[in-house]
């Protein structure tokens, strides 16, 4: 599988290298060497922001506010960041009354966790618990990167035929 998304990475890169600067800066792409579960992550994570920059005030149709809280939960974990509740309704879109009714359900399901931050006790901390980091482990493995799907889905956005 390593080599299969390597090749995906590199045709995607010197298909960008050939594309509008405005498509170019779009596309956040791992390094070559980075083809694990966090950079899957941050590509669907950066697809959504895309997709959302796409449809404009249309974005509304596809909120998936727990979907991006956990997303950027595990990318900060990943990086070990430490998230303020607020910080979260940033890295999810959303606004802030969305985002307490989202931590509240994934707190009811044990998929996050609260805590006071250790020198402002103002703060609410939010992360993954062990269980959540599981599962989007697993679902992110789950995923296949196929380099023909991947340059027919990005050839057309390129303005070129896919072959």
């Amino acid at each position: 599988m390593p080599g299969l998304l390597d090749g995906a990475v590199s045709r995607l890169r010197t298909l960008l290298e050939n594309a509008p600067r405005s498509v170019r800066r779009r596309f956040v792409l791992p390094l070559p060497e980075d083809t694990g579960q966090e950079a899957v992550a941050r590509m669907l994570y950066e697809q959504r922001r895309m997709r959302s920059d796409a449809f404009g005030e249309h974005a509304s149709l596809f909120v998936e506010p727990a979907w991006d809280l956990l997303l950027d939960l595990f990318l900060a974990s990943s990086e070990g960041r430490v998230v303020s509740v607020s910080a979260a309704s940033i890295g999810a879109c959303v606004p802030a009354t969305t985002t307490l009714r989202c931590i509240a359900a994934l707190r009811r399901r044990e998929l996050v966790v609260t805590r006071r931050h250790p020198t402002d006790g103002r703060m609410r901390l939010v992360e993954l618990t062990r269980e959540a980091d599981t599962m989007i482990r697993r679902y992110l493995s789950s995923l296949r990167w196929e380099p023909s799907s991947v340059d027919a889905a990005v050839a057309p956005a390129l303005g070129r035929r896919s072959s």
